[in-house]
Formats: C-alpha cells, sequence, structure tokens
C-alpha cells in the first residue's frame, strides 16, 4: 500500500480530504475547468468509502456540489477505466433521480455537469479536454436538457488555457508552477498529509481494501477448485465409472464432505 506521506493530489482519498476542508480550492477549480463564474458552492459532499461489499466493484471517492445555478459531479479517475461512457450514464441518472422526489417535476431538474478528471487519455485522440453534449444527428441542433460532461486528460495536448493547462500538469506531476491555484492545493495536500485523523482514516479504508481484495481472491481460487471437481466428475462419467465410484474418488483427492459433493452435484444439474 502507498505511504500517506507520498499521496499525489490526483490519489482519490488525497483529492476527496482536499475538497472535503477546502471547498474554495473546489469552486476554484471548477471555474477553470468549466469556464464558468461560480460565486459561491452549496451542500459539498464527497462519495467516501462505500461498503467492503465483495459484490461491489469498487470504492468510489467523488465530490458533489451545487453551485449557484447548477449540480456539479467532479471523479478523478487514475486507473484505465473501459467502460467509462457507461460511467457517466449512471452519474447522471442517479444525480437526476436525487434531484426529483417522488412525484416531482421535470422542471425540478437543475443543469448537471459531470467532470471527469483522467490522468490518462480515454477516448486516444490526444485532447486534453473532451466535452459533450447531446445533438440531433439530423438537424445539428443540441438538445437542451441541460446536461453538460467533460473529460480531462492530464496527458493530452496543451491549449490556450493556461490555467488549465497548469492544473492538469500539476495533477499529472505533482510540481507546482507558479500559479496561486496550485500552490493553493499543494498547500493543503500537505496539511491533509500531516493530518493525524486522516492518516488513520487512510490506513483504515487501506485495511478494508486489503482484506476485500483478499477474500475476493480466495473466493476466485474456490471456484477454481470446484470447477475443477466439476471437470473430474464430467471426465470420470466419460470413461463409464460409477456414480457411486466417483463420489468415492472426488471426495478423497479434493478432501469433500458427501454433503459438499452432493452441493456441487446438484450445482452441476441446473447448469
Amino acid at each position: 500500500m502507498i505511504k500517506f506521506e507520498n499521496l499525489m493530489f490526483k490519489n482519490d482519498f488525497l483529492f476527496s480530504a482536499v475538497c472535503n476542508e477546502n471547498p474554495e480550492i473546489v469552486r476554484k477549480m471548477t471555474e477553470v475547468i468549466t469556464g464558468r463564474k461560480i460565486t459561491k458552492i452549496h451542500n459539498l459532499r464527497q462519495q467516501d468509502w462505500v461498503t467492503a461489499d465483495p459484490i461491489l466493484k469498487k470504492v468510489r471517492l467523488d465530490v458533489t456540489f451545487e453551485g449557484d445555478d447548477a449540480i456539479y459531479c467532479v471523479e478523478m479517475q487514475v486507473s484505465t477505466e473501459k467502460e467509462i461512457e457507461k460511467r457517466i450514464r449512471y452519474y447522471q441518472s442517479a444525480k437526476d433521480i436525487e434531484q426529483i422526489n417522488d412525484g416531482g417535476r421535470y422542471e425540478e431538474l437543475q443543469p448537471l455537469y459531470i467532470i471527469f478528471i483522467c490522468d490518462y487519455d480515454p477516448f486516444g485522440d490526444g485532447l486534453q479536454k473532451y466535452s459533450f453534449h447531446n445533438r440531433c444527428e439530423e438537424t445539428g441542433e443540441y438538445l437542451e436538457d441541460g446536461r453538460d460532461i467533460i473529460v480531462l486528460n492530464t496527458r493530452g495536448e496543451e491549449t490556450e488555457d493556461e490555467s488549465l493547462n497548469t492544473l492538469l500538469d500539476y495533477i499529472r506531476t505533482g510540481e507546482v508552477r507558479e500559479d496561486d491555484l496550485t500552490q493553493e492545493i499543494e498547500e493543503a495536500s500537505e496539511r491533509v498529509r500531516y493530518n493525524k485523523d486522516w492518516r488513520e482514516r487512510f490506513m483504515t479504508i487501506g485495511e478494508k481494501m486489503e482484506r476485500l481484495a483478499e477474500q475476493r481472491a480466495a473466493e476466485a481460487r474456490e471456484q477454481e477448485r470446484i470447477q475443477g471437481i466439476k471437470n473430474t466428475v464430467l471426465a470420470m462419467r466419460s470413461v463409464g465409472a460409477s456414480e457411486e465410484k466417483i463420489k468415492q474418488v472426488v471426495c478423497e483427492l479434493n478432501d469433500l464432505t458427501p454433503e459438499k459433493y452432493d452441493s456441487i452435484l446438484s450445482e452441476m444439474k441446473t447448469q
């Protein structure tokens, strides 16, 4: 596990911790990304450690807040995500559902900005910034649904937007330039790195993640073992061995109880 004091701002945990304690940084950073003036932010919250349930694919640490006239959802994405388009779709639907209570009206939906900051190029076109809007293929007109999707690539070709260039370069490398925002972010990051409570929280989450990884690995090994047992059963049947003989051999070779063998056999019948 990476050392806490070596975390960079692009690390999910540090990104979330810094944003949680510094609303002004979130506001300024979002202004740079969207090019929109945001006077004040409200209801800043983070989606923290969800659970250690093996059913869930991964932990997500993102930041959501309300601006003057829109809702913003910002996520740091370091590892390559093969289905980023589907995640964007999920985020949009989840945020829309949050806005409308039972019986609510569509007019209550505020404009929504989904922002992914990627430390890789998710679309392979070398761009630093990808902006998406719904548009009619026949007329070219935009569908005014109030949704804006921005995907940033820290490794993309720099543009004329020096503020965005500097921010993404800092996220990628951790090197601070002569820029007020990146200096402010690095100072806030340093405060988190030397905060005892954040360190303990990071260690707790790290331990949970390691236990979850171990649990998943054990489950995978058990599934492989059971599949091997099923293959043995099928192979012995193919050479004419009796069911009684197969059960005896398989149980002895795999240290199975008769009950466990019967359970595996039952699975085979339903497949």
